[in-house]
């Protein structure tokens, strides 16, 4: 594995594991290096395992999909202006008033599932279907453009973000989100693809 990529992985679990091991902003540097090294010795398989664990543990509280609305106005909020918050894909900061509520108005935003619902949990009652680890506010027509379709690089230019769609057939492409958010987007499909 390349140096950089195991570097953010470890990243990565470092975020995830800091709740489990106590680690605070003053944890010294060598208790740091202790689970980056032990993080670091660990199999794919056993840490899978061990985030999938802890995300079980941990995780417990399960929002309406109408309480998602207003969590996200909190998650994804403008640090510059607290009445707006900034969209996923296009990376826009927008008003929080412009939610969508079933209208047709320019620059809504709604939820985007980066894990599609159809990829396991097309149901409401489906803990995944709400959980904030993986919904974030995209533009309405953004994220009605990248629709259910997996993630991969190339494809055209779309009219609205610094993302790329990949038309292979008329049902099956794949969606290019922007550079500054792929990492993101790796840990959503990282938690949730071995969570289901």
């Amino acid at each position: 594995m390349q140096r950089q990529s195991k570097m953010r992985i470890i990243l990565l679990i470092t975020i995830i594991f800091a709740p489990m091991t106590n680690l605070s902003a003053d944890t010294d540097n060598h208790t740091t290096r202790l689970l980056v090294n032990s993080i670091d010795k660990m199999s794919t398989n056993e840490l899978r395992k061990r985030i999938h664990r802890n995300l079980k543990k941990n995780h417990k509280k399960v929002l309406t999909y109408k309480q998602v609305w207003k969590a996200l106005k909190y998650t994804d909020e403008d640090i510059r202006n607290s009445n707006n918050l900034i969209l996923l894909y296009s990376l826009r900061s927008t008003p929080k008033t412009a939610q969508d509520r079933g209208g047709r108005g320019p620059n809504q935003w709604n939820r985007e599932h980066v894990w599609a619902k159809s990829h396991g949990f097309s149901k409401k009652y489906h803990t995944a279907y709400t959980d904030l680890h993986h919904l974030r506010p995209t533009d309405k027509s953004i994220n009605s453009s990248r629709n259910d379709l997996d993630f991969a690089e190339g494809g055209k230019k779309h009219k609205e973000c610094d993302c790329r769609r990949n038309n292979l057939s008329q049902s099956t492409g794949t969606w290019e989100p922007p550079d500054t958010v792929k990492g993101d987007i790796a840990r959503y499909v990282i938690l949730h693809g071995r969570a289901l």
